[in-house]
């Protein structure tokens, strides 16, 4: 086993614009065994589902967003330079000046990177608006595969890159909705790219 090969089965190389990727090959195994595991995994899930029907349920109601509710859901929106950052998460309100988030995103940048996101915000609560300023941090990865014969072989192989992300941004909160900019510092697979501004929106449910 290559002593680099440190992301379960993938090696580390640069390819040949300088990015920093992670590849894997494998040969793929008889198609038989995955389609038994999908119909046991089916039954598995099925009755799952159906000791869920059965259970009762404790909270027939839900609770609409207040100003005493600390804890949200929260839709997160922003674009500009040529990428996209969008994704979902919880937001909770750790003070009544201090919000802390975290959740799962998408970033579009040249690949499309999935991962995760946590940031926090320092508020200052008014009657109507509430401004605010944040930082925050994304960890994410892409991953391409394709199949080809190697020495009559089927053999699969992967390619990865990793995107990490560090923002800080200014605000605005008006009931559930608000309205943001950032200032983004972006490490492609290794390339440092130039600083990226994204305007944005939240969504709180």
């Amino acid at each position: 086993m290559d002593p680099k090969d440190t992301t379960f089965g993938y090696v580390e190389i640069k390819n040949k614009d300088g990015e920093t990727v992670h590849q894997r090959k494998r040969v793929i195994e008889s198609e038989l065994t995955p389609i038994e595991n999908e119909v046991v995994n089916s039954n598995t899930k099925a009755q799952a589902l159906q000791k869920e029907k059965k259970a009762p349920s404790n909270n027939q109601e839900s609770i609409s967003p207040n100003v005493e509710q600390k804890t949200f859901m929260v839709f997160d929106l922003s674009g500009g330079d040529g990428h996209i950052h969008t994704g979902i998460g919880i937001a909770h309100n750790a003070l009544e000046a201090l919000e802390i988030r975290g959740g799962a995103s998408l970033f579009n940048s040249k690949e499309l990177y999935a991962g995760l996101d946590l940031s926090a915000r320092a508020k200052l609560p008014m009657k109507e608006l509430t401004p605010f300023v944040g930082l925050g941090g994304y960890g994410g990865d892409s991953k391409s595969c394709e199949e080809k014969n190697v020495d009559s072989r089927l053999e699969e192989h992967c390619e990865k890159k990793f995107l990490f992300a560090l923002y800080l941004e200014a605000g605005v909160r008006f009931n559930n909705f608000a309205l943001f900019t950032r200032k983004y510092s972006i490490d492609e697979a290794d390339i440092s790219l130039p600083v990226k501004y994204l305007w944005g929106v939240n969504i709180y449910f």
